[in-house]
């Protein structure tokens, strides 16, 4: 890979995002390291799709290119988002906030960032609409009752395993197959999130080459064998985030 970038992109879900409130995470200490800009598309609840969706349409409006590195932290394929017009808040210290994308994002202030422990499933996408991010059990602390009785719908009735890691198959393929088009520097990273549904024999066959795969439990291990690296059995704490920087750095 090359010696500088423009832009550090992180694409996942809360393992790489502000959850537990360190100062800084991975991908922010690599952007920092590489004098770059960061944007930080990870967020509590994030999924594969997710990822993919900012990824491409960054790339297919020219604001990711060869001069970047994209950081792609796959987790669970079951994860999913769906778009809503039921934009009901019921938190009213909750602000409502349009996100602008492609630009560096302000943590300490965003509403929809998060940054204090909890999880966020949704996300302002157009005046009319809602994003919603979607697992196994959030339907167990949705609070707006239209989008609780569709998750649970969706999680006992339209959710098979063998079909979801066909899809994320299909997923990372064509994200291989695009970035290595674009001449773009990618590290595929692995967390628990994703096994054992999908074996890392399999996860590298799709890589083509320049690219790299990392699995972080590599490094943090897990919380029983290094609690010092985590903030609880799921994120990582600000040593683990600073543990992560280096491996990933050591790679790059």
């Amino acid at each position: 890979m090359q010696d500088g970038f423009n832009k550090v992109v992180v694409l996942g879900c809360s393992f790489s995002d502000y959850t537990g409130q360190p100062k800084a995470t991975y991908g922010a200490l690599l952007a920092k390291h590489y004098d770059a800009q960061y944007l930080d598309f990870s967020a509590g609840c994030g999924s594969n799709e997710r990822s993919s969706r900012l990824l491409l349409t960054g790339m297919r409006q020219g604001k990711i290119d060869s001069n970047d590195l994209v950081i792609v932290q796959y987790t669970n394929p079951i994860r999913k988002e769906f778009v809503s017009n039921i934009i009901d808040y019921p938190d009213p210290n909750k602000t409502r906030e349009i996100r602008v994308y492609y630009q560096p994002l302000d943590r300490s202030k965003s509403t929809s960032a998060s940054i204090d422990g909890t999880i966020h499933l949704r996300e302002a996408y157009d005046e009319n609409h809602d994003i919603i991010k979607f697992k196994h059990d959030s339907y167990t602390f949705e609070p707006v009752t239209g989008h609780k009785a569709f998750m649970k719908m969706f999680t006992e009735s339209y959710l098979h395993i063998d079909f979801e890691v066909e899809l994320w198959k299909n997923l990372h393929f064509s994200l291989t197959s695009t970035l290595f088009a674009y001449k773009i520097p990618v590290i595929f990273a692995m967390t628990e999130y994703i096994h054992p549904y999908i074996r890392r024999s399999e996860f590298d066959k799709m890589l083509f080459p320049g690219q790299t795969s990392l699995d972080l439990h590599d490094v943090v291990g897990t919380p029983q064998e290094t609690p010092d690296f985590w903030f609880d059995v799921a994120h990582i704490s600000e040593k683990g985030h600073e543990t992560v920087y280096e491996y990933i750095k050591s790679h790059i």
